[in-house]
């Protein structure tokens, strides 16, 4: 173990939710962040959605897209602030798109507002 970096697991099983748009798989859930990995299935667009005070990683971890910024695809690493208006979307016919969100503080739906619907 390195000095100064605490590592961590959780030993629950971890559970893949389908939602409208493709899956998400929650990976962790501590006190201070939440991680989860998205897949957006082929041509799907998340709904647009802010914080009201956490904010949002998002790393592509597979795929190309179309984000409320601009063109997104593997290997991009996005911010999302407090109160920014945010959505992501597909732009493949044939492939998911995958990507790694990291809330802080953890995710709750209290402090996400959905402001679009999803395609």
């Amino acid at each position: 173990m390195v000095k100064g970096i605490t590592y961590i697991r959780e030993e629950k099983e971890l559970v893949k939710v389908a939602v409208p748009w493709g899956d998400m798989t929650l990976v962790c859930d501590t006190e201070e962040f939440s991680v989860s990995v998205t897949s957006l299935s082929p041509g799907k667009r998340l709904p647009a959605y802010y914080y009201k005070k956490g904010m949002e990683l998002i790393y592509i971890l597979k795929g190309e897209g179309e984000g409320a910024k601009g063109r997104v695809r593997e290997g991009d690493l996005l911010r999302v602030s407090a109160l920014e208006t945010y959505w992501i979307a597909n732009s493949s016919s044939q492939d998911p798109l995958r990507f790694l969100v990291i809330c802080i503080p953890p995710y709750t739906q209290d402090d996400c507002v959905w402001v679009g619907e999803e395609t």
